[in-house]
């Protein structure tokens, strides 16, 4: 077992065997007969088998702007939350009318919480015309270009509800950075880690934000970034209930706040992973 002498500066211990020797992270990783890791990539803690896991996932977004308290997510200010308060149809749109036949896939869920997909394709003859979507959505978890076309340099797809922004996809990313995610139905959400990236020589609190179904957000962790990337771990994929928890049609947010100062950069990524209610 560690001790603290075996803690290094950022709190984090160094593994080591029954004798006190260290073990190399890579022989704690388990594989398959292919020597493949087992699990969920990215972070070789998270590579352990996921136990009961029916889906894992990351919820990732970036504010290049952030002056006051924001939600990390490419359009800046506080996600628009109140755009769901009727769920309705999809509408996409380019601001460079030469991004055609680009097929947008939308992921959220519907008014009983249960998972609903469309895919989109913007305009064949002009990009900045809207094309609207036919399924109902109460919630935005992903937008993506899901073909073969990318989008135009320096381009952004808008997704709206109501008219009011929900998602952009840059073209830089080919993906939406939007820093939120709703919880199916029948599902209890884990937060396993965090990793919160500033812009050099910003400084910032980075809170990881949390509502229950007819609840408020309330932060489950408060932190201050700077000086580079740092991870915050809350549990271990093989040991159910051990992350932060979020119970069925929650929602989750990673949320900056910059107090003073003028604006700073601030992308945050989550590894999520559902389990049954």
């Amino acid at each position: 077992m560690a001790t603290d002498e075996g803690m290094n500066r950022t709190g984090h211990y160094t593994p080591t065997n029954a004798a006190g020797q260290e073990v190399p992270i890579p022989a704690m990783v388990p594989v398959d007969s292919g020597g493949n890791r087992l699990g969920v990539p990215l972070n070789p803690f998270r590579t352990l088998v996921c136990s009961g896991c029916t889906e894992t996932g990351q919820v990732f977004g970036r504010n290049g702007a952030v002056t006051g308290i924001e939600t990390v997510w490419s359009a800046g200010g506080l996600y628009p939350w109140s755009a769901w308060a009727t769920p309705g149809v999809l509408v996409i749109v380019s601001d460079d009318a030469l991004d055609v036949d680009v097929q947008i896939t939308l992921e959220g869920l519907d008014a009983d919480g249960e998972p609903v997909s469309e895919t989109l394709t913007t305009d064949g003859a002009d990009g900045t015309t809207p094309v609207t979507g036919l399924p109902t959505f109460a919630s935005l978890n992903a937008a993506y270009v899901s073909n073969g076309v990318n989008m135009q340099a320096g381009a952004t797809i808008t997704v709206t509800r109501g008219g009011t922004t929900v998602a952009e996809i840059e073209a830089a990313y080919q993906a939406a950075s939007m820093g939120v995610y709703s919880v199916p139905a029948g599902s209890t959400a884990e937060i396993l880690s965090v990793r919160w990236v500033p812009g050099k020589a910003d400084e910032l609190t980075a809170s990881v934000r949390v509502r229950e179904l007819d609840g408020v957000f309330r932060a489950r962790d408060v932190v201050e970034v700077y000086d580079g990337a740092t991870v915050y771990e809350y549990g271990r994929p093989d040991v159910p209930r051990s992350g932060l928890l979020v119970g069925e049609r929650g929602d989750i947010e990673l949320r900056a706040d910059r107090v003073a100062g003028g604006s700073a950069v601030l992308s945050g990524g989550a590894v999520v992973v559902l389990r049954p209610a």
